[in-house]
């Protein structure tokens, strides 16, 4: 049987590409704003989120 990676469930709200909330915690790629917890790829995402927040949590990106 060949091997299934699991679908990962969040998305960086920055360049839009997955995140592994689960590693993304691990390594401190994450982020609060309005009550939401976003996840980040990369370190250059979670720097440009924190510059301006507002622009990319959008009420239609999910959040976890």
């Amino acid at each position: 049987m060949p091997y299934e990676v699991e679908p990962i469930d969040a998305t960086d709200p920055v360049c839009g590409m997955e995140a592994d909330p689960d590693q993304a915690h691990d390594v401190g790629l994450e982020a609060e704003h309005a009550g939401h917890l976003f996840v980040f790829c990369s370190e250059a995402c979670l720097e440009a989120f924190k510059a301006d927040p507002a622009r990319y949590a959008k009420a239609e990106e999910p959040a976890i």
